[in-house]
C-alpha cells in the first residue's frame, strides 16, 4: 500500500513537472512570436521614414520648403507614401536642437514613436541649416 500511495505520488510529480514545461516553453514562443510581429512593423515604418526623408532630400522644391521652415509639401508626400494605420508628425528645427514631438501625450501615451531625421543644408539659391524630423506611430 505504502508503494502504491509512493508510486502515485511519483506519477502526479511528474505530470506536475511536464505541465511546467509545456507552459514554459508556450511562454517562450509567445514572447518570440510577440517580437517577432513588431520587428516587422518596425522594419516596415523604418525603410518609409527613409524613403520620405530621401525624397526630400533630393527634390529641390520640398528642400526649399524645408528651409523656409514649411512642412506642407513633407505633410502632402507623408500622405501619399503612410499607410493608414500609422499616424505622422513632422517638425523643422535647427540641426543641434533635440527637436521634441509636439503632441498631446494622452494621446502618445503608451505608444511606440518611430523618428527620424535628416539634415537639409541648401538648395540652389540660399544656405541655411534645418533639421527636418518625422515621427510615425500606430494608430
Amino acid at each position: 500500500m505504502l508503494e502504491t500511495k509512493l508510486k502515485n505520488k511519483k506519477a502526479w510529480l511528474r505530470i506536475v513537472e511536464a505541465f511546467m514545461a509545456v507552459l514554459i516553453v508556450m511562454s517562450v514562443l509567445l514572447v518570440i512570436v510577440v517580437r517577432a510581429n513588431n520587428r516587422s512593423y518596425e522594419g516596415e515604418i523604418d525603410a518609409m521614414q527613409r524613403n520620405i526623408l530621401l525624397t526630400v532630400y533630393r527634390d529641390n522644391t520640398l528642400r526649399s520648403q524645408v528651409i523656409n521652415n514649411d512642412t506642407t509639401g513633407v505633410n502632402e508626400l507623408i500622405k501619399t507614401i503612410v499607410p493608414d494605420w500609422i499616424n505622422y508628425a513632422s517638425q523643422i528645427c535647427n540641426p543641434l536642437d533635440l527637436c521634441p514631438l509636439n503632441a498631446s501625450s494622452k494621446v502618445l501615451l503608451n505608444k511606440e514613436i518611430y523618428a527620424n531625421d535628416v539634415v537639409i543644408t541648401s538648395n540652389l539659391t540660399v544656405y541655411s541649416e534645418r533639421k527636418l524630423k518625422i515621427f510615425f506611430w500606430r494608430k
